[in-house]
């Protein structure tokens, strides 16, 4: 009974002990019940999200179809434009076709038309000529059908063909007066040397030239039957003087424009055009390079039928030094091989390459622009990387800098020379840098062959 009664203290502390056990268990999970309430939560939110995903997902899914089918119409669209356009080019090509042979029909009954009046100039006064003498003779057994007379002169002299030739010739077109001996041989030179300065200035310059300018100078569409048009093509033609309507500068360098069909000597310097022409034109003047005037070029190309084909040596060797050479003088100059050195021969050959892709490449649309950006890009990279002199001059003895620039596609530099292909350009750079020298290897100038022939 004692020891019952001194075990009871002992077991109430036994049960306190369970109950605090029993508390702090009971809190234990209480905890964690809000744990997994609050992880419930996150994931119910977590559900929400996704579910909210999937829906933009197939909204983004639908307007991608939607973009697709747009996209396929405008494929459409672009394939019909395409074809639109290939048919307009189509007809713009046969019309450019025609009116070109139209042109050349044109020209051709104009010379023939020309001949038969010059022929029937020469048959009238012929006949004036033997109508004015004062006696014709039958020489004996001659008279007859069959047998035309003999004419003679006033000194009793027979005169044949020829002499009737020469004294037509010698007499004045419109009044039929004895013209002077040399005003005589002026007349009968001319139709041979093509005097530039005697022909209609559509001829002389090039309709599609006298376009440019007119458009230029006043703002106004080339209209041969205007006489606005017409005034303005007879001063750039030289045949008449400039008008105040322009600025004093532009005639002045205009006027030395017109001087450009004396292309035809050697010894013309195209570097006294007139600054405004030249800025106009494209050379526009720049420190240690000159940007090539494509406009100029083509001028070259066009003015008065000329074609680079025709040239003599002589004149592309002139061309080409005052012009062309320039600007290889800044970026192509090397191992002291200098323009001035190369030959007239090889640099007529070489310049018909080199000019007949560049003409044909600044006549694409926008190429121009291309030309002067690039142009100004080589330069700005040719000084950025050239060493200087004692005197501050760029100097680049080796021709290392120009290879760099011309061979750094970043520079646009095959667009600069007119070329598609790199090699190509490598080739070319090539050639300039030995040809002076005479060290052309044989797959470098068959290759240059190869882009001379395309």
């Amino acid at each position: 009974m004692n020891n019952d009664s001194n075990n009871v203290p002992v077991v109430l502390d036994e049960i306190e002990g369970l109950e605090s056990a029993l508390v702090v268990a009971s809190r234990r999970l209480d905890r964690k019940r809000h744990i997994i309430a609050e992880r419930d939560r996150v994931v119910a939110q977590h559900e929400q999200t996704i579910v909210e995903l999937r829906h933009a997902i197939s909204e983004h899914e639908r307007v991608n179809i939607e973009q697709r089918h747009k996209i396929a119409e405008l494929e459409c669209m672009l394939a019909e434009h395409q074809r639109a356009i290939a048919e307009r080019n189509a007809k713009i090509a046969k019309q450019e076709r025609v009116t070109s042979e139209r042109v050349h029909m044109i020209a051709t009954i104009a010379e023939q038309a020309d001949f038969v009046m010059s022929q029937a100039h020469k048959l009238t006064t012929m006949a004036t000529a033997v109508a004015a003498a004062p006696h014709t003779l039958a020489a004996p057994g001659n008279a007859g059908p069959g047998n035309a007379p003999n004419t003679v002169a006033p000194g009793g002299a027979p005169t044949s063909d020829v002499a009737l030739d020469d004294a037509a010739s010698r007499t004045d077109d419109d009044t039929g007066n004895d013209m002077p001996e040399s005003s005589h041989a002026a007349k009968r030179r001319r139709p041979n040397q093509q005097a530039l300065e005697y022909m209609d200035p559509f001829v002389l310059i090039g309709q599609d030239v006298l376009a440019e300018i007119v458009r230029h100078l006043t703002g106004r569409q080339l209209v041969p039957a205007c006489g606005e048009s017409r005034r303005i093509a007879q001063e750039l033609a030289g045949l008449e003087p400039f008008t105040s309507s322009i600025p004093q500068r532009t005639r002045a360098g205009l006027s030395e424009l017109a001087g450009l069909h004396l292309l035809r000597r050697s010894d013309v310097d195209l570097e006294t055009l007139g600054s405004d022409v030249l800025r106009w034109l494209g050379l526009a003047e720049q420190p240690g390079a000159v940007v090539f005037g494509p406009r100029l070029c083509y001028v070259l190309v066009t003015l008065g039928g000329i074609r680079l084909e025709r040239m003599t040596g002589a004149i592309l060797d002139n061309i080409f030094r005052s012009i062309m050479g320039r600007t290889l003088r800044s970026l192509l100059v090397v191992t002291g091989s200098a323009t001035k050195n190369m030959s007239a021969d090889k640099l007529c050959s070489l310049a018909k390459a080199w000019a007949r892709k560049l003409c044909d490449f600044v006549v694409e649309d926008g190429g121009i622009k291309r030309l002067q950006k690039a142009a100004t890009r080589c330069n700005k990279y040719y000084m950025s990387e050239c060493p200087t002199d004692a005197n501050g001059n760029h100097c680049d003895p080796t021709g290392e800098v120009a290879k760099r620039v011309l061979r750094d596609d970043s520079n646009d530099s095959t667009i600069f020379l007119g070329f598609d292909d790199a090699h190509d350009l490598e080739v070319l750079c090539k050639c300039f840098f030995a040809i002076a020298d005479n060290d052309v290897d044989e797959p470098t100038a068959e290759r240059l062959r190869q882009i001379a022939k395309n």
